[in-house]
C-alpha cells in the first residue's frame, strides 16, 4: 500500500496495478479534482447525506429484490412499510447509510481515501445495523488477516 502521504490518485492507480479494483481504468480516473471555491454550499452535501439515510430507510424492506417482484407486492413505495425487524411501518436505515458516513468521516479525517483506514474503522466500530452476509464475511476475513 502507498504510503498515507501519497495523494489518492497515487493510492488509486496502486490499487488498480494490484488488481484491488476490478474495473476498466478508463480517463475519468486521469482526472484531477478540482478544490471546492471558498462560498461552496456544503448544504449540498448535507442534503446528500440525508437523501442516502431516507432513500435507505424508504428501501430497506424490499432491498434484494427484483423490480418486478418489489412493484408486485408494495408497488411504488412512497412510505416506510412493515420489515421483519420491526412489525410496524417504520423507518430506519440499515448498514449501508452508516457505512457512508462511516466512510465519510474516515475521509475527512484522513484527507484522503486509505483503505485500510476505512477497513480499520468498520471492524472496530460496534455494532453494524442491519448487516449483511457480503459485509459480515468481509470483516471475517478483514479480522483474520485475508485481502
Amino acid at each position: 500500500m502507498p504510503n498515507i502521504k501519497n495523494s489518492n490518485p497515487d493510492c488509486l492507480n496502486h490499487l488498480f496495478q494490484e488488481g484491488a479494483i476490478h474495473l476498466d481504468q478508463g480517463r475519468l480516473f486521469e482526472q484531477a479534482v478540482k478544490p471546492k471555491p471558498a462560498d461552496f454550499n456544503f448544504e449540498t452535501v448535507e442534503g446528500m447525506l440525508l437523501g442516502i439515510a431516507i432513500g435507505d430507510a424508504l428501501g430497506v424492506t424490499s432491498e434484494s429484490q427484483k423490480p418486478r417482484h418489489r412493484k408486485e407486492r408494495h408497488g411504488a413505495i412512497r412510505d416506510y412499510i412493515p420489515n421483519r425487524y420491526v412489525n410496524e411501518a417504520r423507518g430506519f436505515p440499515s448498514d449501508d447509510t452508516q457505512l457512508s458516513f462511516w466512510t465519510l468521516e474516515q475521509l475527512i479525517e484522513d484527507r484522503a481515501f486509505i483503505p485500510e483506514h476505512v477497513a480499520d474503522w468498520f471492524v472496530s466500530s460496534g455494532r453494524i445495523f442491519g448487516i449483511g452476509s457480503t459485509m459480515r464475511g468481509f470483516l471475517a476475513n478483514y479480522k483474520s488477516g485475508l485481502p
